[in-house]
């Protein structure tokens, strides 16, 4: 049975201490002081946030420690606790948590939980078998999620030391060929800068046809892809090609509205809407400019109001300066950088396979 303490020698897990849905602590947990008060708790006990099912927090515990909120700690009896830990992320679990009590806070409710038929192997044996392919599975996830963050780690620190700081001319870390200073410019003496376009009402059917071979670009495109356009799913028919920005060729984009401030390269045929600009017949490396803009992505929020949203326009991005140096050093850059964000690439779709699978094995293994 479960009791409250106050014990000053354990640690507290909190809810913000967790990151949803992956059953992992942040590290800033191992760090931190608290003297609240909760739920005692032993290792290979499995805690559930109840508050807000959806938030999905849920943890196996590796050492003795207080769980300060709205948890249940579970102790399985008869049951392989591993195999308990993995039911409760089940989409059957899941439903039945969220069947919850309360609007503005809900919370799980246990008599419903609790009498949730589960269908489960009664041989504690097989259940720790089954547990344990989930456990490798998330261990090789947690392997690549730390390869990820190397790679992540290493791509700030060569940006922070190949983009020069403020207006110095040239940057800290370049190849011994390389020793002309970089010359500041204003963006818009690098390239023609000009806004897209968009047919009116935009919700029209008669702009789109799936057999176009011109896509159409939306913010949601940019987040998904990272800003590398490779494929669109929606396409603008020759009605709307006539209303809008087409390009044929990689070009630079800069987002004005949403995602303010992310660049975006476009890797296939595109109308671009006039929630972009569009950088015309450049006098740069188009990889170079991508890396540039999107470590100066931050740094338009000095043009809005504290609080406020920012609404980049031509003018203010036209007048932007830039350190840039040769176009051979631009290229040695921008080859770099690329090869680094397709090292992150690869690892994050390692990552979202594995998940997928696990995803696919807790349907399967468990009914």
């Amino acid at each position: 049975m479960s009791k409250t303490s106050d014990n000053p020698n354990l640690p507290r897990i909190e809810y913000e201490d967790v990151i949803s849905g992956e059953g992992q602590l942040k590290q800033k947990f191992y760090n931190k002081k608290n003297l609240k008060k909760g739920i005692e708790f032993e290792p290979n006990d499995i805690l559930f946030g109840k508050l807000r099912p959806y938030l999905k927090n849920w943890i196996f515990a590796i050492f003795k420690g207080i769980a300060v909120g709205d948890w249940w700690v579970l102790r399985p009896i008869n049951y392989n606790n591993r195999f308990v830990y993995y039911l409760i992320q089940t989409s059957r679990y899941q439903t039945a948590a969220n069947l919850s009590t309360g609007t503005k806070m809900p919370r799980s409710d246990w008599k419903v939980v609790s009498q949730t038929i589960f269908y489960t192997p009664n041989n504690i044996q097989e259940q720790g078998h089954l547990a344990q392919v989930l456990i490798s599975l998330e261990s090789l996830i947690k392997l690549y999620q730390e390869k990820l963050t190397l790679y992540e780690s290493m791509k700030k620190g060569m940006i922070q030391n190949i983009f020069p700081a403020n207006d110095n001319a040239t940057p800290n870390l370049r190849r011994n060929e390389f020793s002309e200073d970089w010359t500041q410019y204003n963006l818009g003496d690098l390239a023609n800068i000009v806004r897209g376009a968009s047919p009116r009402p935009i919700k029209d059917k008669k702009w789109f046809d799936e057999d176009s071979d011109v896509g159409w670009l939306r913010i949601s495109d940019v987040t998904q892809q990272e800003g590398r356009i490779r494929y669109l799913e929606q396409h603008i028919s020759k009605l709307g090609q006539n209303k809008t920005r087409v390009l044929t060729e990689p070009h630079i984009l800069l987002s004005i509205a949403a995602s303010v401030g992310k660049p975006v390269i476009n890797y296939v045929k595109t109308g671009v809407h006039d929630g972009f600009l569009i950088f015309l017949n450049p006098k740069f490396k188009i990889e170079f400019m991508f890396q540039w803009l999107e470590m100066f992505q931050s740094s338009w929020r000095h043009y809005g109001q504290p609080g406020s949203q920012v609404n980049l326009n031509s003018d203010l991005v036209k007048n932007q300066r830039i350190n840039l140096p040769n176009v051979e050093e631009q290229k040695e850059i921008g080859d770099f950088l690329l090869e680094i964000d397709n090292s992150i690439n690869i690892q994050r779709k390692k990552i979202k396979n594995l998940q997928a699978t696990k995803k696919y094995l807790l349907q399967k293994l468990f009914i």
